[in-house]
C-alpha cells in the first residue's frame, strides 16, 4: 500500500555485485524519488518511505529478482554491415567484448538511433556479428542499498512521471565493467591513449595556472572523499598536483609529497612537504622507494596521462600494503 504522505527524497543507491574478477560497487544518485508513484524493488518501499535523513536501507536480491533473467533469445546474429561505424560522426570498429549503444545497430533490431541501452558484441565472423542484448547485470545476484540524503513531505500529489527504481539502478551502465566469459577485453589492439595533438608537456606547463578546475560543489565532494578514505598521520603522494591538493583542513599531521609539472604552482601549495617536478608522459617511473606511501591521490588529472597503465603499476609499487589509490576525474 502506498504511503501517500511520504513525499519525495534524494537518494544515493549503492549496487554491489561480483564478477569473475572483482567485487563491484556502483553508486547512482536519484535526486527526486517519489514514494507516491514510483515503483520500488521488493521489500524496499515501506522502509525507505519511513527512513530518516542519513539512514541506509539494504536488501539482498537473487538472480532475476530486480534484473531481467538472462534470455538466450536476446543473443542474435546480425549482418556486419548493420553496424553503423559512423554513428554520431564517429569512427567505430566492432570489437568482441565491447559494449555499444543500441543506436549503432538500430536498423538490425528495430530500434532507433537515440537508443543508448547497451549491447555487447560476443562473436565475430567475416560477414556477421553476434550480439547480446541482455542487460549487463541480467542473471547476477545483487545487494542494493539506499541512503536517504534529503526528504520533502508532500501531502497533495497530482501526478507526474513514474520511475521504476530497479531500472534506474541496474540498466544504464552497471555491469559493463565485467569481462566477457572471464576473458580479458581487447582494449589495446589499437592504443587508446594517444592524443589528437602530440605536444611537449613541458612547454604546456611552462607558465603557472593559478585557477580552480572544479567548481565549489565538486571541490567539496573531492575533499569529502579524501576525508572519508584517508587517515590522519598518513604519508601521502599527491600525483600530478598543482597549487591546491584539496585535502581536508582538519588533517594537520599528514605528510604530503607533491609530484607535478610547474615549479611555481608546487611552491604555492602549502600542504606539500616535498616538491618534485616530473613528466610522467616522458617517464612513468615514480622517483620514490617501494612501499613509501600510505595513500596516493590524483585529482582530476588522470585524463592527461598517455601511459596510465605504467603509472598505475608504479603507484602500486610505492604504496604500502593495504594503502589506497584515490583517483578522481
Amino acid at each position: 500500500m502506498k504511503n501517500e504522505a511520504a513525499g519525495t527524497a534524494s537518494v544515493e543507491f549503492t549496487l554491489e555485485w561480483k564478477s569473475d574478477s572483482a567485487l563491484h560497487r556502483d553508486r547512482i544518485f536519484a535526486p527526486k524519488i517519489n514514494f507516491w508513484r514510483d515503483l520500488f524493488p521488493k521489500d524496499m518501499e515501506i522502509p525507505m518511505s519511513l527512513a530518516r535523513k542519513g539512514e541506509i536501507i539494504t536488501r539482498q536480491y537473487d538472480s532475476g529478482e530486480i534484473t531481467k533473467v538472462r534470455d538466450d533469445q536476446e543473443i542474435l546474429t546480425i549482418s556486419r554491415s548493420a553496424f553503423n561505424r559512423k554513428f554520431r560522426n564517429g569512427n567505430i570498429e566492432p570489437r568482441i567484448g565491447f559494449f555499444y549503444p543500441r543506436g549503432v545497430i538500430a536498423s538490425a533490431i528495430g530500434s532507433f538511433p537515440q537508443d543508448v541501452r547497451p549491447f555487447r558484441i560476443v562473436g565475430s565472423a567475416a560477414d556477421s556479428l553476434t550480439i547480446d542484448l541482455n542487460p549487463p547485470l541480467a542473471g547476477i545476484p545483487l545487494m542494493l542499498s539506499a541512503k536517504i540524503l534529503d526528504r520533502t513531505i508532500v501531502k497533495d500529489e497530482r501526478g507526474g512521471s513514474l520511475n521504476v527504481i530497479s531500472e534506474i539502478v541496474t540498466e544504464n551502465g552497471p555491469g559493463m565493467q565485467a569481462s566477457l566469459n572471464g576473458s580479458e577485453t581487447d582494449f589495446f589492439s589499437i592504443y587508446p591513449f594517444t592524443r589528437e595533438v602530440e605536444e611537449n608537456d613541458a612547454s604546456f606547463y611552462k607558465n603557472p595556472r593559478f585557477v580552480q578546475h572544479l567548481d565549489e560543489t565538486a571541490i567539496g565532494h573531492v575533499t569529502g572523499i579524501y576525508e572519508n578514505l584517508l587517515r590522519p598521520g598518513s604519508q601521502i603522494l599527491d600525483l600530478m598536483t598543482s597549487w591546491d591538493s584539496h585535502l581536508p583542513a582538519s588533517f594537520e599531521d599528514i605528510t604530503v609529497a607533491g609530484l607535478g609539472m610547474n615549479t611555481e604552482e608546487l611552491s604555492s601549495n602549502k600542504r606539500l612537504s616535498r616538491r618534485i617536478i616530473h613528466d610522467l608522459n616522458l617517464s612513468p617511473e615514480l622517483p620514490f622507494k617501494n612501499e613509501e606511501f600510505d595513500a596516493v591521490i590524483c585529482t582530476v588529472s588522470v585524463e592527461y596521462l598517455t601511459r596510465p597503465i605504467e603509472v598505475f603499476k608504479e603507484t602500486a609499487r610505492v604504496l604500502k600494503k593495504g594503502g589506497v589509490f584515490i583517483n578522481t576525474f
